[in-house]
């Protein structure tokens, strides 16, 4: 029996934050990360000097000024979903009218229905984007817990610089749970519409479902 989950196993993971590391990750090689999910600014939509005033800030407070590492990913979202979800149905119904149970066969016409007309309204195409705050460095074995202690606080400070700096040119970033680390992993693995700033799997979908949500 697996004791890691397969995003443990195929990402590699290591640790996951609680309490006071809430949000911090470790990997195998001992390196730690934190992640931010920034909200684009309507940039074209603004006058010229006040784009110029965007970027100025912006370089003089993050690039100028950042001597460590980070990762930015933009990541599409719900694309295709349209045909992913004709595809889904296709399978799903098929599996459940071989099954000639009336009353569940009725209950999944009805879930589907609201389904479409869910993702329709709520699961629009857009682009996320997320800040991959990271730090590595060589642990010995001896005072591990306090080495890893010292990472943490560094590590904090960085997130601190990188909010700092966003804020600054007017994004705003929000550093994301240990929970919504693990939406974003299970994102790659299972079938998911992004609604509400939340991956949501089928799980979810008949959680809302059954709450009635429009």
């Amino acid at each position: 029996m697996l004791r890691k989950k397969p995003e443990e196993l195929l990402f590699h993971v290591k640790r996951k934050g609680k309490g006071e590391e809430e949000g911090i990750w470790m990997l195998e090689d001992d390196s730690i990360f934190a992640v931010l999910e920034a909200t684009p600014l309507p940039f074209y939509d603004f006058k010229k000097t006040k784009q110029k005033e965007i970027i100025d800030k912006f370089n003089h407070n993050f690039f100028k000024k950042l001597d460590f590492p980070v990762e930015i990913l933009i990541r599409p979202v719900n694309a295709n979903i349209e045909k992913k979800i004709a595809i889904m149905d296709s399978l799903l119904s098929y599996n459940i009218n071989k099954t000639d149970r009336p009353k569940l066969i009725e209950y999944y016409e009805s879930f589907i229905k609201w389904f479409k007309q869910y993702a329709s309204k709520s699961a629009k195409p857009k682009f996320v984007y997320y800040v991959v705050v990271n730090y590595n460095t060589y642990y010995q074995k001896r005072n591990f817990e306090e080495q890893y202690k010292n990472s943490i606080n560094i590590l904090k400070k960085r997130v601190e610089f990188v909010k700092g700096a966003f804020s600054s040119a007017g994004l705003k970033t929000k550093q994301l749970t240990t929970r919504e680390i693990e939406k974003i992993y299970d994102s790659f693995l299972r079938i998911h519409v992004y609604s509400d700033g939340n991956y949501l799997m089928p799980t979810d979908w008949i959680n809302l479902y059954k709450k009635g949500v429009k």
